[in-house]
């Protein structure tokens, strides 16, 4: 081989690497890359949300991936090649034609909410969305399904709690408004008391003890015996006084609790009046807040104050209930009532 020979094949051997460079179809790693149909199955297959492709002429499920399956409770030889009508994910069939018409119309649908029945039976609740797909050549439906029917089941149970707390909020209002009008009565009828009894006796004290002052002349054993109706007046105006302030704030409330305060309350009521009081009591914890048993305890006071002074009653039954809203109080009694259409019509 001579020399010109050499340099030519030296020179062909330089240029073959060149041309494979130039020529070749493979990324800068060597790897070729995905295409799009590979993407989509990866992630057709992957989703953690029910996929699943309808072919538009028949109606028949070409393919559904792992997380449809899982969520509607059917096996792939099950679903394949059936309609959605036959495996009756649809409870109203009518739902479905709506959604194809708009598809028809719009071109494809976003986030609508639907109801879907699984293989067992239950309803559940789905956000989805299609769009139209080119399979092979067949124009079909996609449709990515979005589960929410924990997320519903939470809202519904939220608002039912938030119309709870509404409710209790509205008690809570009326028997705080029921507790001030309580109060304002019992300060009225505390002022008539302080005014019609308590400092008309005083000025009956003072004036006997004046009288007694007139008569200087009097002999110790006259002055002990006209002095004996002024202790007498003297004492009893203490027990009523003291009588008064525990009305005002029974120590049984702070130290044994409502129902002992109850039963001293309407024990006192009975001697003081010609009423047969019953109290009955079921499920009440055994202490309660200082604050809500005082506002049940004004509440049951005002109302038997209220049946002395206007029902002309004989009988009256108190009952005291827990449950798990609350704790109820309830006064009744058999004396006469008022037209309630009569009520609201003065008002």
């Amino acid at each position: 081989m001579t020399s010109k020979t050499i340099k030519k094949a030296s020179l062909t051997k330089r240029k073959s690497p060149r041309r494979a460079r130039t020529t070749g179809t493979t990324s800068r790693s060597g790897l070729v890359p995905p295409s799009v149909e590979e993407l989509f199955a990866k992630a057709f297959r992957l989703s953690p949300h029910p996929i699943g492709i309808i072919e538009m002429e028949t109606g028949r499920c070409l393919g559904v991936n792992d997380a449809c399956l899982e969520i509607f409770g059917f096996q792939r030889h099950e679903v394949i090649g059936k309609t959605t009508l036959m495996l009756g994910i649809w409870p109203d069939p009518q739902e479905r034609v709506r959604l194809i018409d708009r598809l028809r119309a719009e071109g494809k649908v976003r986030n609508l909410e639907v109801s879907m029945r699984v293989r067992d039976g239950a309803l559940r609740r789905f956000i989805i969305s299609t769009d139209w797909i080119t399979l092979r050549g067949n124009r079909c439906l996609l449709t990515i399904d979005n589960d929410i029917t924990e997320r519903k089941q939470a809202e519904e149970a939220l608002h039912q709690k938030q119309l709870e707390l509404q409710q209790s909020q509205a008690q809570l209002q009326d028997l705080a408004s029921k507790l001030l009008t309580a109060q304002d009565s019992e300060r009225q009828r505390i002022a008539r008391d302080l005014h019609d009894d308590f400092s008309q006796r005083l000025v009956a004290l003072t004036l006997d003890l004046a009288a007694l002052d007139r008569q200087p002349s009097l002999s110790p054993e006259s002055l002990g015996k006209a002095l004996e109706p002024v202790r007498e007046e003297l004492a009893q105006l203490s027990d009523d006084l003291r009588r008064l302030a525990h009305r005002l704030h029974p120590s049984l409330l702070k130290h044994a609790g409502l129902r002992a305060a109850l039963e001293e309350h309407i024990q006192q009521a009975m001697k003081r009046t010609e009423l047969r009081i019953t109290l009955k009591v079921g499920n009440v914890p055994e202490s309660l807040p200082l604050d809500s048993a005082t506002c049940l305890f004004r509440v049951c006071q005002e109302s038997l104050q209220n049946v002395v002074k206007h029902a002309n009653a004989t009988e009256v039954l108190v009952k005291l209930s827990g449950s798990s809203k609350g704790i109820g109080l309830s006064v009744t009694d058999n004396g006469r009532g008022f037209d309630l259409h009569v009520s609201a019509v003065m008002q």
